[in-house]
Formats: C-alpha cells, sequence, structure tokens
C-alpha cells in the first residue's frame, strides 16, 4: 500500500491549463495515473473505468444546477477526493463542496502538497483547516490592506505596527498560502470572502 500511487482525473477546458498541471503533479513522482477531460459530459463515464483518488475540477464547469451532480458524485463515491482549480472567481455555494482549492497564483510546491494531504485524508473543508494553516486575525487584516494596494511601510502606518511586524506578518501569509504575488493574494481573498469585488 505504501508504493501506491493515487490516480489523478483533471477536468479543465484549458489545454495549456491542464498540460501545465499534469506536469507540476507527474514531475513530484507522488502520483500515478493523470487522466484529462475537457469538459463533465463524461465525467461518470470516466469514473466508472479508471476510479481515480481525486478529481481537480474547475469550479466554473460546475454551474449551480450542476451542484447536485457534484454532491451526487461524492455519494457514489465516497473515497473520492475532489479540488476545486480555479482560474477565475468562483460561486461561494460551489467552492463549498471542495475538499481543498487551490489557483492558477498556488505556488507549484504548495499545490503539490495539497494533492498529497487529501490523499492522505489530512486536508479537511475550507474554514476547517489545521491552525497553521489558517491567518491569524492581524494577518487578514494586512491581506485586506495589501489586496487594496497599500504597500508596507503604509500598511505599518495604517495599524500602527513596524515595518518589520508587517514584513514578518506578509511572510507568514505566504508560507500558509503559497502565493506570493499581490494579485494572487487579491484572488485569495476574494475568494474567502475578506474582500468583495469593487469593496
Amino acid at each position: 500500500m505504501t508504493n501506491y500511487k493515487p490516480k489523478i482525473l483533471l477536468v479543465e477546458p484549458s489545454r495549456i491549463v491542464a498540460e501545465g498541471l499534469s506536469k507540476i503533479l507527474s514531475d513530484s513522482g507522488l502520483f500515478g495515473q493523470m487522466s484529462h477531460l475537457s469538459s463533465i459530459a463524461h465525467l461518470d463515464d470516466y469514473m466508472h473505468s479508471i476510479h481515480p483518488d481525486v478529481l481537480i475540477i474547475n469550479p466554473l464547469l460546475v454551474t449551480p444546477d450542476k451542484q447536485s451532480d457534484l454532491s451526487a458524485l461524492q455519494q457514489r463515491y465516497p473515497n473520492l477526493k475532489i479540488m476545486a482549480f480555479c482560474t477565475q472567481l468562483a460561486d461561494n455555494a460551489i467552492m463549498s463542496k471542495f475538499h481543498t482549492v487551490a489557483n492558477i497564483y498556488t505556488n507549484p510546491s504548495h499545490l503539490v502538497k495539497s494533492v498529497r494531504d487529501i490523499t492522505e485524508h489530512r486536508a479537511v473543508i475550507q474554514k476547517k483547516t489545521s491552525e497553521n494553516d489558517v491567518l491569524s486575525r492581524r494577518e487578514i487584516e494586512i491581506l485586506i490592506l495589501v489586496a487594496q494596494g497599500l504597500m508596507n511601510k503604509e500598511i505599518a502606518e495604517k495599524l500602527n505596527i513596524s515595518l518589520n511586524t508587517v514584513i514578518t506578518h506578509r511572510k507568514n501569509i505566504i508560507k500558509k498560502t503559497g502565493i506570493k504575488s499581490v494579485a494572487g493574494l487579491t484572488s485569495y481573498a476574494l475568494m474567502h470572502n475578506y474582500i468583495n469585488i469593487g469593496g
């Protein structure tokens, strides 16, 4: 059992994104068969034929009227772990259906770790992540200000803390989220409802 490598089924309409994900996961050497679908039209057939351990799906393919299909899939395959891989913002109600979430700004090593963790039953649904991965109240405050375009010095002045403290918190945010860019952190803040579009 220790030599078993989990099989992954990737459902992603963009060939470029799919090939990039497949390469990152394949190069890690931790996973077995990697299959790809460009739509959810034949998902059930593939599930029956390859029996994947992990389903990585672009949540934009799961429209509100298809949410029940995702729930039914989880009932039919109780051991299946489902990851959302976001290329843009998706509906929060749909996002709550997934075991874990990654996006196009996720660091490759963090992506591999997330997939490995759910195959080892260590990952849990969003908002119930382990304490080490949860942002503190102060980190969330700083994340919001970063997403609003403030520089480290401006954040320090606004929160009345030292510049070094801001830098330390930002390093912790990067470590916990696996995201380094401002654009990626902004996307993360939006996805977790820390900020609103246009707000």
